[in-house]
Parts: structure tokens; sequence; C-alpha cells
């Protein structure tokens, strides 16, 4: 054992001093420490490394960040080790490479050959599709550098290898570039974060696969017995949950809080313990620098602005590696003088025994006392040296003690100063974040306020210059409506002279035609429908059907009379009437509410129509041309049918765009007239204007007063009607001419 450890010392202490006279060139890496290549978002987890490089499972999205200042050398794929990645430059003898399965997963712009990146950048995106991760850190050191003694770091041949890398050797030649580099040494990735990896251990004889599941942070690690994955954790205290799963489904929990310190590597064996819930039986801290100390290159440490010098992860890297030296050499120096010890003695007795035979033989009684008292003399100089020499010893470790607890809490205080100026940092950079984040919501808001006054602004002169356009063309159309009313006064006045004359002409007429005129049976069938549920209801309509109604019983009709009917008693209404028509009758069906033309069919509405598709109002409306068709199959002797439904689309109010204004026109048979209240694409009107206290529409107050006028045949009765409603309607600035399709055969009367 002693031997060992002395080769262990010797060969630390000659590595150490080949080192030092050989100290490798020290690349520049500029302000600030290392940060991880992926910052987390989402759910990214599966840090790994092996103590050397960086390796991260994606289980979610997260972004990839440069690790520290470089320039981008080369993108693509560099060799079945690698794969494809990044190729970034820090110094002269610096050099990170970042791959992944994916080289589309870094962004174009940022890794393009010969940019420069900054720290913390964003310079890709990482998800489950993407692959692994895997950041190397490599020292190259060009031709005529010198090598750690024992070392794994290889140097270039003679001749061979730039000094520096560029761009452009991995354009000219990317392969040989890739193998010169890559000959360099690989160093500890670890060293470089400020985090620290927890790994887990589950012996597999105690748990079952998927029984025993440890957590951090909510996080699993590890689950029974399958292989664990170790993650990357922020110095400080984490808490570790265990959950052992019961055979029933319950679940026992336990948990205990671990301590992570940066660059620390903390190995966790977990099972039951004494109140047989699971916990950490044993763990162990090892640090990446003590268990390869072969695998070392000096880094620069730097000082950050404020003048005070900061520890950085490789600084304390170096405290520990002589800590440990210091240590194996003391443990030496114990081992040699314990050894050393029982020597002495033994020389010492020796040169006694020489000078007792050099003197001469005393008597036995006297030699034997002599020898006894000289035994006992160096029993107790014996006695005395391992004494002295266990009290040295003792010393020496209570030294030694100090100094490690000297150098502990050195270090300790050193990062506890790191720690507090990383907090200060943090605390002043989310301060001035919150100033810039508050000033510019100030500045948002006045821009937003500036926009309000200035649009209230535009809308009030807006405003103001409407109402004067709108007072204009009032007073104008007022100016307009005075002349179209004195027009239509005048043109009043010649019309009934006109008509005072006609009327000499037609009772002269009268009187000719009415020896050869014979009234045949008169039946009429008059709806009128005002109380519509799924379209607006209408006012008028019902009045109009019931003043036709009187107006036709006055001259001598039979009248069926209805209100406000469905679909189904519009039908049955129809059906019925069809019935009571005989051959040579004299017909007239009138019409008041709604209707609505569809590709050039006139469709009547009942009351309870739903109208959702032109299809559904097809099948529920009643076409005009039935009405039509069923009279002349009956072999009516005149029919005149009164359609009183040229308002506006009822739909188009509801929001269904269904069918055209007005009705369209349409064919009269022989023996048939047919009279709209208005024309094609016109409306009819019920008022003249607000005031207008009449409780039947234009039209129809019209029809029913010519319609009693005596003498007057229906096609003079008719036109007369068109006549009067088209000057009613432009004495209040409309447009409406009822459209009257004749196809009557002889002479007929409302009353001869």
């Amino acid at each position: 054992m002693l031997s060992f450890l002395r080769a262990i010392v010797l060969l630390a202490l000659s590595w150490a001093a080949g080192a030092q006279g050989s100290e490798l060139p020290k690349p520049s890496m500029g302000a600030g420490s290392w940060v991880l290549p992926v910052a987390q978002r989402g759910h990214v987890e599966g840090y790994v490394t092996d103590r050397r490089s960086l390796v991260v499972h994606p289980r979610g999205s997260g972004r990839i960040i440069a690790p520290q200042d470089g320039q981008v050398l080369y993108r693509g794929s560099f060799d079945w080790v690698w794969g494809d990645g990044l190729l970034l430059k820090h110094s002269a003898n610096l050099y990170s490479i970042l791959t992944v399965g994916r080289v589309g997963s870094f962004l174009d712009d940022p890794t393009k050959p010969g940019r420069v990146i900054k720290q913390g950048e964003m310079i890709g995106t990482l998800d489950s599709s993407s692959g692994t991760l895997e950041w190397t850190l490599l020292a190259y050191f060009p031709t005529g550098s010198r090598s750690v003694e024992g070392s794994s770091a290889a140097v270039a041949p003679p001749g061979e290898g730039p000094r520096e890398f560029t761009a452009q050797d991995f354009v000219q030649n990317p392969g040989q570039a890739t193998r010169w580099l890559t000959g360099g040494k690989v160093m500890s990735v670890l060293e470089l974060v400020d985090h620290g990896q927890f790994e887990v251990l589950t012996p597999s004889s105690q748990y079952k696969p998927g029984a025993l599941q440890v957590e951090v942070a909510s996080r699993p690690v590890a689950t029974g017995s399958l292989a664990p994955l170790p993650v990357l954790l922020p110095p400080g205290e984490h808490r570790v949950t265990f959950v052992e799963k019961g055979f029933f489904g319950n679940e026992i929990r336990s948990s205990e809080n671990i301590y992570v310190t940066g660059g620390l590597i903390l190995q966790a064996i977990v099972g039951p313990k004494r109140n047989r819930e699971a916990g950490i039986v044993s763990s162990e801290i090892g640090h990446p620098s003590l268990l390869r100390m072969m695998d070392f290159v000096t880094l620069e440490a730097s000082s950050g602005g404020t003048g005070a010098a900061q520890a950085t992860e490789p600084q304390l890297a170096d405290e520990r590696r002589k800590r440990q030296l210091e240590q194996f050499a003391l443990e030496i120096q114990q081992a040699q003088r314990q050894a050393s010890a029982p020597q002495a003695a033994g020389s010492a007795a020796q040169s006694t025994a020489s000078a007792s035979q050099v003197s001469p033989p005393a008597p036995a009684p006297a030699r034997a006392q002599e020898d006894a008292a000289r035994a006992e003399q160096e029993r107790r100089a014996a006695q005395e040296l391992r004494m002295a020499e266990e009290r040295r010893l003792a010393e020496e470790r209570r030294l030694t003690e100090e100094r490690r607890l000297a150098e502990e809490k050195k270090l300790a205080e050193a990062r506890r100063a790191v720690e507090a100026e990383q907090r200060a940092q943090a605390e002043r950079r989310a301060e001035a974040d919150r100033r810039a984040q508050a000033e510019r919501l100030a500045e948002a808001q006045r821009q937003a306020e500036a926009q309000r006054l200035a649009e209230a602004q535009r809308l009030a002169d807006s405003r103001a210059r409407a109402e004067a356009e709108e007072r204009d063309r009032l007073v104008a159309q007022a100016r307009q409506r005075e002349q179209e009313a004195e027009a239509a006064r005048q043109e009043v006045a010649r019309m009934r002279e006109q008509l005072a004359r006609a009327e000499q002409v037609a009772q002269a007429e009268r009187e000719r035609s009415k020896t050869s005129y014979r009234p045949g049976r008169r039946k009429a069938l008059v709806i009128g429908n005002d109380s519509y549920t799924r379209v607006p209801r209408l006012e008028a309509a019902v009045a109009d059907a019931r003043a036709m109604a009187a107006a036709l019983t006055t001259v001598g009709f039979e009248v069926v009379q209805h209100t406000d009917l469905s679909e189904r008693g519009m039908k049955q209404a129809l059906r019925e009437f069809k019935a009571r028509v005989q051959g040579g009758d004299e017909v007239l069906f009138f019409f008041a509410g709604h209707g609505v033309q569809i590709g050039g069919i006139n469709y009547l509405l009942p009351t309870d129509i739903q109208g959702e598709t032109e299809e559904q109002v097809r099948d529920e409306a009643i076409q005009l041309q039935r009405v039509l068709d069923d009279m002349q199959e009956r072999s009516a002797g005149f029919m005149l049918a009164v359609v009183d439904a040229c308002r506006d689309n009822p739909f188009r109010t509801t929001g269904r765009a269904i069918g055209g204004r007005g009705l369209a026109p349409t064919a009269a048979a022989t023996g048939q007239m047919i009279i709209f209240s208005a024309g094609a694409g016109q409306q009819a009107l019920d008022k003249l204007n607000p005031n207008d206290a009449a409780s039947n529409g234009v039209f129809t107050r019209v029809f029913v007063r010519e319609m009693l006028k005596p003498g007057l045949p229906v096609d003079r009765v008719l036109r007369n009607v068109r006549q009067e409603v088209v000057q009613l309607a432009r004495s209040v600035g409309k447009e409406q001419t009822p459209a009257l399709y004749d196809q009557a055969v002889g002479d007929f009367f409302f009353k001869p």
C-alpha cells in the first residue's frame, strides 16, 4: 500500500513539475463564464456528461444558444464520430464542436461560416425530432507546441496543421482540417459550467422495474432497475422525492434534500433505509479533474468589470488539484516516518551491543543488572521516540486539517462572493429590464392616447362635415319636392279635365255596350298576410285585403276572404277555391303580403315561411303561376290576378340573401289579366309620408276607388290605376309603376 501511494504521489509531482516547465499556451477566453448550450423551454430534459462532452436528450422543445463568444468556422459534416454540426473558434487554441442529429436545427443566418456570435445568442432550436445535442470542447496546439508528459493530447507532426484555424481551411479541405483539429485535447466541459451532475443508481435486487421512481423537482431521473439518466442541476439545495409503488397501486413517498455544487458530480445509491422507506443509502462526491489527473489544460482566469478578481470554475478546479496533491504528499511523509521509527530503535540497540563487546566483561550479576538497566533505558528511549513521533504526526495532522479547513473556507467564501456578485448582477439586470419595460409601457400609453385624441378630432371634423352636407342636401331636396308637388298639382288638374272628357266618352261607350255585355258568375279569392313569424311583419296587407273584399262584394262578387294564412292554410284555400270555380266564371284573385322572385319565378310567402335557403323557399312558398294554371285548368271565362306584394326582399333584412328585390315579369294566358302593384325591381308604397293616415297601401286605395266607377271596362280601370299611382309616387320622390299583363278577350266591367 505504501509503495502504491508513493508511486501515485511521485507520478503526480512529476506531472505537475512537467506541466510547470512546459506550460501550454493559454487561450484568450474573454470575460465571463461558460453557459449551457441549451436554454430550457418546454420539457427539454436529460442533460448527461461523460465528464468530457455534454450531451442533451430532448424530451420537448428548447433553444440552442452559443456557450461562449466565438466565430463560426464550419457548418456541415465532421466525421462518423461527431456527425453534423457547427465548429466555433474561441481563440487560437480553443474550439467548440456543437453537433445535433439534423444540421437544419441550426438557424441559417447566425451560423453562417465567418459570422461572429456572442455568448447566450440563440443559434438554433431543439426538439424530440432533432436528435441528441452534444458539446465537445477541444484544445488545439499548433506545430511546435509541447504537450503535457503522459497526457493524451496529440500534437500535429512537424510541418502539418496551421498555427490557427480559419474558415478558409475548412472551405479548402474540410476533412483534413477536421482531422487536425480533432487530434487535439478533449477538455472536461463540466469544469466550465456552473452546474453539478446528479447520478442515481438503483440496485436491481432491491426493486422490480417500475416499482421505484426518483424525482428531482417533480422531474423523474431514474425508475426501478433501469439505467439512470444523469441530470445537470444548478448549484444549491434540491428536494429529491422517492416514490415506491405497491402491489395494489398504492404509493409511499419519502423525501430528502441534496446539495449540488457547481462542477461536482454527486453519485447516489438509492435503496430501503432503516424505516424501510426508500432513500439515499450512500453517496460519493467527485470532480472531473480528480478522476483523470492527466486530462488537464490551463485556462486563463479573467476579472469582471468591477476590477475585483472573480473566481471562475477553472480557478476552483486548480485549487482542488493543488489541495489533492498536498494531501497525497502528507500521507507519504507520515508513512515514511512510521516505517523509519523501528529501524532507528534497532540501530540504537546494535550500537549499544557493540560498545559492550569492547569493554571488559563484568561479573555476571552486575552485567545482568547493567543489561536490564540498559534495556530499560533503550525501551524508555524508544517509547519516548515513538511518543515524540506520534505527537509530531498529530501536530502535522492538526496543521494539515487546519490548512485544509482554511482552504475550504477560502474556497467557500470565494464561491459565495461569486454567487453574491452574480445575484447582484442578476438583480441589477432585472431592475434595468423592469425600468425599461415601464418606460416602454408609458411610451406606448402616451402614443395610444395621442392616437386616440387624433382619431376623436378626426371623427368630430368628419361628423361636422357630414352634418353640414346633410343639411344642404335636405334643403335642396325640400325645394325639389316643392317644385315636383306644384308640377303634380298642375298635372292632376289637367288630368281631371281629361278624365271628365273621357268619362263622357266612356258613358257613351257603356250605353252602346250594355246591350252586348252579359255578366257571368263572379267569384273572388282575397288573401292578406301581415303576421309573419320569421320575416318582417307588415301593417297594411290585412287592411288592403278587407277593403278589396268589401269593394268586390259591392260589385257582385262571391268573395272568399282569408287573412294571415300559413303554408298549409294557403294551399288549402287555393284547393277549395279551385273546386268552386266552374267554366265561364269571372274570377278575381287578390293577394297582399310578402313576395319574392327566385330565378325569374314569383313566389307568394305564407306567414310561417322559414326561408333559410332558396331551395327551402321554393318548397314552402306558393308559386303565382300555380294560381294562374289552376284557373286556366277550370276554364274560367275571365281571370284577373291582383298582386300587391312588390316590397323589399324580406330575407335581406334578416341576413339571408335569397332572391331579388320586387317581382319578376310574368306571362298571362288567354283570357287572363295580371297587374302587380309595382314594376320589376320597384317597391310598392304603403304610405306616401309618415303623416299619411290612410289604412291602405297606395295601390289598393287607388284600385278600390277606380273599380267602383261605373261604366269603365277593366282595361281602362287598370290603366287609370297605374297612371294615378305613378303620379302619387312621384309627388313624394318615388318611382312606382304598376305592371300590367293583358291577354283578356272581350270586355269586362266591375260596375256596368
